[in-house]
């Protein structure tokens, strides 16, 4: 089995920090359909669904030093789309509210991501999804991280 790259290090990484969230109760990498979303069961709800996007380099760092590493500073985002379950008992806001809330400060506890990365921000996707019964929102998780030149 070969090593993990560092880009594939980081989204386990965060998908381990998704999965200790309280209101969280299912988390994924792969996209979900309206059919998938029906055939999972109301306590399943909210769900993550994290998709990550190919890292760009921001800036090259080299040495004059013979033998030393170039290395590379890139972003990479992660979006994560969020679903919960619409039920009479709550409103999509209150949900939204609460679960968006929890997520943010789950993700910035610790903006180094276990040492993997150099900072993290979030963006919340203003537009909202209501697909009967089901709600969703998208968080864009952005990292900039250091490797090197060979590596992503």
């Amino acid at each position: 089995m070969s090593t993990l790259t560092q880009r594939e290090q980081i989204i386990q990484y965060l998908e381990t920090q998704l999965k200790k969230s309280v209101t969280l109760k299912f988390v994924t990498r792969r996209l979900a359909t309206y059919e998938d979303l029906k055939g999972f069961a109301s306590t399943q709800f909210p769900l993550a669904c994290m998709v990550s996007g190919m890292p760009v380099a921001k800036d090259k760092l080299s040495s004059r030093v013979q033998g030393t590493i170039a290395k590379t500073i890139s972003g990479l985002s992660i979006d994560c789309f969020i679903y919960l379950y619409d039920t009479a008992d709550s409103t999509a806001d209150s949900l939204i509210s609460d679960t968006a809330s929890e997520l943010k400060k789950l993700i910035l506890a610790d903006p180094r991501q276990g040492k993997l990365v150099l900072n993290t921000s979030i963006a919340f996707s203003p537009e909202v999804g209501h697909w009967d019964p089901f709600v969703a929102f998208k968080i864009t998780i952005n990292m900039d991280y250091l490797h090197t030149t060979g590596g992503i």
